[in-house]
């Protein structure tokens, strides 16, 4: 059974094993709430990857921006026609100088709560993800956030990623830093509700990972995500190779002087 050997999140996940910890975090999360739940909500996993706007939304609002998950394309008889040959056709087409093939766009998976009794969502949970948190994926994760709250949405982000961009919210007209006040710890769980309130729980290198409340339909009360718990359950049936000291000078981004110390005594008590 392995064990994390440190008190809070695993640096070296980041740039090592973040796939693979992103997915069982998620099912993890899944699997510790689903049972807190009384039986008027369902618990799903799902892709969001596109913007689109409809008339009304399931709460009964008027029209709001919804992300959903890619529509696959299937392939039929008419995509043929794109492939015609001179004999065969009254069109002269030019012939393409090359093919490339675009990458995908990234999907991410969210956990998304309704209440069955309207068709309501309630509440969407994100582990954040590298594309996240650089340029134009920072941007459009922060609409989609603001498009969730206006559409009376709670959303739960979950920063377990030291690099890229470190922001929560809105503030007047303008995005929130935590460098503008002096706040920047080295991870973060921010709680958006459709009142504007944002709680943010910062979380330094070493911190364990907080218990967070996750709204429900009033009068329900909320249920508790143990950030930690699933650290560790999670830990328990993983693979990850042995921590070792030297192994920190390879950690990204790079750790200070101070934060290499300190991890360093965890994994020289572990070694024990």
């Amino acid at each position: 059974m392995t064990k994390c050997p440190f008190p809070g999140m695993d640096p070296f996940i980041e740039n090592e094993d973040w796939q693979d910890f992103h997915l069982m975090l998620t099912a993890e999360i899944k699997r510790q709430l689903a049972p807190q739940l009384p039986p008027h909500y369902r618990l799903t996993a799902e892709l969001s990857v596109k913007e689109v706007t409809n008339g009304g939304d399931s709460t009964g609002g008027g029209p709001t921006k919804g992300y959903i998950p890619d529509l696959g394309i299937l392939r039929d008889s008419a995509a043929e026609t794109m492939e015609v040959s001179a004999e065969t056709s009254t069109l002269t087409l030019a012939a393409p100088s090359r093919h490339i093939m675009s990458a995908p766009s990234p999907k991410q998976r969210e956990l998304r709560i309704r209440d069955t009794r309207n068709n309501r969502l309630v509440t969407a949970i994100e582990v954040l993800s590298p594309s996240n948190k650089y340029g134009d994926g920072w941007v459009n994760h922060r609409r989609k956030v603001e498009a969730y709250r206006e559409g009376q949405v709670n959303v739960i982000d979950i920063d377990l990623l030291r690099g890229g961009g470190y922001s929560f919210g809105i503030v007047g007209s303008g995005w929130y830093a935590p460098e503008e006040d002096g706040h920047r710890e080295a991870y973060c769980v921010a709680l958006y509700t459709p009142e504007g309130k944002i709680s943010v729980w910062d979380i330094a290198l070493t911190d364990e990972l907080p218990r967070v409340p996750v709204p429900l339909t009033p009068p329900d009360e909320p249920v508790a995500l143990d950030l930690q718990r699933a650290l560790g359950e999670l830990y328990a049936y993983s693979t990850y190779p042995q921590r070792d000291a030297e192994g920190l000078q390879k950690v990204r981004p790079p750790l200070s002087e101070e934060e290499q110390k300190r991890l360093e005594g965890y994994l020289a008590e572990v070694a024990k």
